[in-house]
């Protein structure tokens, strides 16, 4: 799915020597934080135009195991309504 077939991710045997077990990817794991954010704010803010403007100083700091459950724990800090620069196409 990522393309990324680093044997931690796709050898059991292998990655249990080293990692006690195969590991979700990092970035596999980041492509599921705007289903988790969208479920969050459409009970907030109701259906609107949300964009992501960015992550800053993202870490994985923790091993995903395959079937691991996974929470996301975060906070809005402002809303409204913000002007954008828009680029020419």
């Amino acid at each position: 799915m990522t393309g990324d077939h680093q044997y931690i991710h796709v050898s059991p045997e292998r990655a249990a020597k080293k990692f006690g077990g195969p590991t979700v990817h990092g970035f596999l794991s980041l492509s599921l934080i705007p289903h988790l954010m969208m479920e969050a704010l459409v009970d907030q803010i109701g259906p609107s135009t949300v964009l992501n403007y960015g992550v800053n100083r993202l870490r994985f700091i923790l091993l995903i195991r395959p079937c691991n459950f996974i929470r996301l724990n975060w906070n809005i800090a402002c809303t409204g309504q913000k002007k954008w620069p828009v680029a020419d196409c």
